[in-house]
């Protein structure tokens, strides 16, 4: 059966590949240019059985889940370019994943690598600081009492904002708003929801440093942006 499925699929479309709804179908130009490249399809069907794991680990939030994945999906209908298509499905699937996980090892693997080390964080930042941020190989809350946090390598400063492009500045804060939410969550489950509020800003700070330097190092990666800043 599974063969003769995939014998009618490259009949229909010699360039379609297997997505999380029937390429045969596809009716919208998304959904045809979903179906027609291998890496979005493949990223579509990961994010289909995320979306599924999240609404079974998280049944008291099935309306919001449902609700957030509609404003998504509309979302990305606006999306044209491939690569701010596959950073749409990537910031979406990690958001997802960190639902199972804790929060700390969801938010290190959704903070960007900067490319390029800040050289102002370099020269302020003391071994205290340092070892104080880190707590073994993962973020904790207590990380963020620390005038940096250090994520691969890198600091950044969760009391000090960085400057440039406003419009890359709001994308890098309307994402640190979603690794907040994690770290609420993560706070809730563990009885330190006290300890999240008293450090909520320094957190906020230091994500959106770290979505800052990644986006502004790379800018064919902020079309994604056009994306998050499209929902009021």
């Amino acid at each position: 059966m599974k063969n003769i499925l995939l014998a009618s699929l490259l009949v229909a479309s010699p360039a379609a590949y297997a997505a999380s709804f029937d390429c045969q179908k596809a009716s919208t130009e998304i959904e045809h240019k979903i179906c027609d490249n291998e890496r979005l399809s493949k990223l579509d069907e990961q994010l289909s059985a995320t979306y599924s794991n999240a609404l079974k680990a998280n049944p008291g939030d099935a309306d919001t889940l449902k609700t957030v994945q509609r404003q998504w999906v509309s979302m990305r209908g606006k999306l044209t370019g491939d690569k701010a298509l596959e950073l749409a499905y990537l910031i979406q699937i990690n958001g997802l994943k960190s639902l199972d996980g804790s929060a700390s090892t969801a938010v290190v693997n959704e903070t960007p690598k900067p490319v390029q080390k800040q050289p102002e964080v370099q020269e302020k930042t003391s071994k205290a600081d340092a070892k104080q941020a880190k707590s073994g190989d993962e973020l904790t809350l207590e990380s963020f009492r620390a005038k940096y946090i250090e994520v691969d390598g890198e600091y950044y400063s969760t009391t000090s904002l960085p400057r440039g492009s406003s419009f890359l500045f709001t994308c890098a804060s309307r994402i640190a708003d979603d690794q907040v939410n994690v770290w609420k969550k993560y706070a809730a489950k563990e009885g330190k929801i006290d300890l999240f509020f008293e450090l909520e800003s320094r957190i906020h700070t230091a994500m959106l440093n770290a979505n800052f330097q990644k986006l502004n190092s790379d800018l064919t990666k902020t079309g994604i942006c056009d994306l998050i800043t499209a929902v009021p």
